[in-house]
C-alpha cells in the first residue's frame, strides 16, 4: 500500500517511522531532512496548494496525518490556521483517491470529563484546540473515505517539546534542584510515544476498520509519580510521602484492544528511563 504521513519530524512521527510499517512509504515535510532507508520524502508546506495537489498526484492509497504546526501554541489564531490547513489538504487528498486516513486527535477533546470515558463520549467545556479537533473531525467524517481517528492521551517520550513537564523536570535535576510541583496530586493518563507509535502501526494494517479510537494508558497517574520516576533515575533524592490523587480523566481502550489486539507495554518507569537515555545521550552528543 502507498501510505503518505505528515508531521513525521514530530515526537509521534519520529516514534512512528521506527515500527515496521509496510509498503510504499512516503512523508512530507516543510524541511529537508535525512530519512530511514526505503522512505521517500516530499518537501514543501501543507499550507501551499500547489504542493498538496503535487502530494495528491502521488495517487496515495493511505494518509496518516499528524501534523499541527506550531505546538505548543494552543492559541485561537494557530488552531484556525491549522484548521484551514488540514481541511485543504485532506479534500485535495480525498478526491485524489485515498481510500484511508488516520488521523491524531486529543484526549482535550472530552473537555473536564473525569473518569474513564470510550469514544462515545461527549465532552464538555471544551478548550478552543479541543473544539477545533473536533470540527476537524465532523470534517473528515463528511469525506466519504474510512478513516481512524486517534484520541490520544498524554503522551510522552524522546523529541517531547522542551516546554513539557519531563524535559522542564530533567533540566532542574541537571542543575540539582528537584522540579517544584504546584500541584502533585494532579493525575494524567500518560502513554509512552512508542506505544502509540504502536497502536497507530496497528491500525496502519486494518485499513477496512473505521471510527475514533482512544490511546492511553487507562489509568491516572499522579504528576508527582512521574517526576518521581525521574528524579530517582537520576540520583536525586525523592520524597516519599504519598499524594492522594485527584481522579483524572482516562482511556477505555476496550475498542482498539479488541479491534487490532493492542495495549500499552511500557510502564512509568521504563518510560521514563528511555527518556532520561536519550536526553543524556543528547546533552552529550
Amino acid at each position: 500500500m502507498k501510505t503518505l504521513i505528515t508531521g513525521a519530524s514530530g515526537f509521534i512521527g519520529r516514534a512512528l517511522l521506527k515500527r515496521n510499517l509496510t509498503g510504499d512509504l512516503h512523508v512530507a515535510s516543510r524541511v529537508s531532512t535525512s530519512l530511514p532507508t526505503g522512505i521517500t520524502g516530499h518537501f514543501g508546506d501543507l499550507s501551499d496548494q500547489e504542493f498538496v495537489k503535487h502530494l495528491a498526484e502521488q495517487e496515495f492509497e493511505q494518509v496518516i496525518h499528524l501534523a499541527w504546526e506550531g505546538l505548543p501554541n494552543l492559541s485561537e489564531e494557530n488552531n484556525l490556521r491549522n484548521l484551514k490547513i488540514s481541511k485543504q489538504f485532506l479534500e485535495i487528498l480525498a478526491s485524489s483517491g485515498v481510500k484511508d486516513f488516520q488521523i491524531a486527535g486529543s484526549c482535550l477533546e472530552y473537555g473536564d470529563k473525569i473518569g474513564q470515558v470510550n469514544e462515545e463520549v461527549i465532552g464538555e467545556n471544551l478548550s478552543d484546540f479541543a473544539a477545533t479537533k473536533l470540527k476537524l473531525l465532523e470534517f473528515v467524517a463528511g469525506l466519504g473515505v474510512a478513516y481512524k481517528w486517534h484520541r490520544i492521551f498524554y503522551s510522552y517520550g524522546p523529541f517531547q517539546h522542551d516546554n513539557s513537564l519531563l524535559s522542564s523536570a530533567f533540566l532542574s535535576a541537571k542543575k540539582g534542584v528537584s522540579f517544584k510541583l504546584t500541584n502533585p496530586n494532579i493525575s494524567r493518563d500518560f502513554i509512552y510515544v512508542d506505544d502509540v507509535a504502536n497502536a497507530m502501526s496497528r491500525l496502519f494494517k486494518i485499513p477496512s476498520v473505521n471510527g475514533i479510537f482512544n490511546i492511553g494508558s487507562g489509568k491516572g497517574t499522579p504528576v508527582k509519580d512521574l517526576v518521581d520516576a525521574l528524579n530517582s533515575k537520576m540520583g536525586m533524592e525523592v520524597d516519599d510521602q504519598a499524594v492522594k490523587p485527584i481522579p483524572a480523566l482516562t482511556a477505555d481502550i476496550k475498542k482498539i484492544t479488541e479491534t487490532c489486539g493492542w495495549t500499552p507495554e511500557v510502564s512509568i518507569e521504563q518510560g521514563v528511563k528511555k527518556f532520561v537515555d536519550w536526553k543524556d545521550l543528547g546533552t552529550r552528543a
